[in-house]
């Protein structure tokens, strides 16, 4: 048996969960950390695990997914997010991987990203991720965007996590609507004097420039409307970010 403990980190993902639950019925123990869910969630992680752990996120990404690591009794750790699936092909390679005296500390996966029924495979949205490590090696660092900092070497796995971040167009935009909302006040807490300038630049050139960088330099444009939509929905993204961020300076201000 492998040694080997998944951690999920859960709000409200009743639609999803189930997917990436069948996905990891073959690692022995399974943790999921949960966002105070309002829907089935808690329900259907129950049916897979007994482990499942309450916990307010407190807008602070990085300390939930370490709760779920201090919580893990197996010396590796597989962390994933409710809207990612591991395919067989990952399992062999983890299960290989772990199988073998190494003294890597942590390993990358590829992660493909799906967008509107898309596997993105251009416009800058392919990846690694490191989410596989040993227990003692690593600690999530960053409240919103949270890192993996990890003491040792690091391997690539030649291995495939399907991610399926949004199920439709309004589901971006309540993701959108809610990150950037977080990344305005952790940017306020960390800098609340950035120049009017700099905001003007950031609220208008900055986006267009994104638009260019995914759509044109990063060939979004050969993943056809899901490209377009897809390069949009990022320059927005800064748009709205660096716009509530001027907002909250405003209402600091009073004016």
């Amino acid at each position: 048996m492998v040694d080997l403990s998944a951690v999920i980190i859960t709000r409200n993902e009743a639609r999803r969960i189930q997917r990436c639950l069948d996905s990891i019925r073959w690692i022995p123990e399974i943790i999921i950390v949960d966002d105070q869910s309002g829907d089935e969630t808690i329900t259907i992680c129950k049916r897979y695990t007994s482990k499942v752990i309450i916990h307010p996120l407190n807008e602070d990404f990085a300390a939930q997914r370490n709760l779920g690591t201090q919580a893990a009794t197996r010396q590796w750790v597989l962390q994933l997010d409710a809207d990612e699936r591991v395919t067989e092909q990952a399992r062999r390679a983890i299960e290989e991987a772990l199988s073998k005296e190494s003294e890597t500390a942590a390993f990358s996966l590829i992660r493909a990203n799906h967008f509107l029924g898309r596997r993105m495979r251009f416009g800058g949205w392919s990846e690694r991720a490191v989410k596989l490590f040993k227990k003692e090696n690593a600690r999530y660092e960053g409240r919103v965007h949270e890192s993996l900092r990890v003491s040792g070497r690091v391997g690539n796995l030649n291995a495939i996590i399907e991610h399926y971040p949004f199920d439709t167009f309004s589901d971006c935009l309540e993701k959108l609507n809610r990150y950037t909302s977080l990344e305005a006040r952790m940017m306020v807490e960390r800098n609340p004097s950035v120049p009017l300038k700099e905001c003007d630049y950031q609220m208008t050139w900055r986006p267009l420039k994104l638009f260019w960088k995914i759509y044109v330099k990063k060939q979004g444009f050969r993943e056809g409307l899901p490209g377009l939509v897809f390069a949009s929905f990022w320059a927005l993204g800064h748009f709205m970010k660096w716009t509530k961020y001027w907002e909250l300076k405003q209402n600091a201000s009073g004016t």
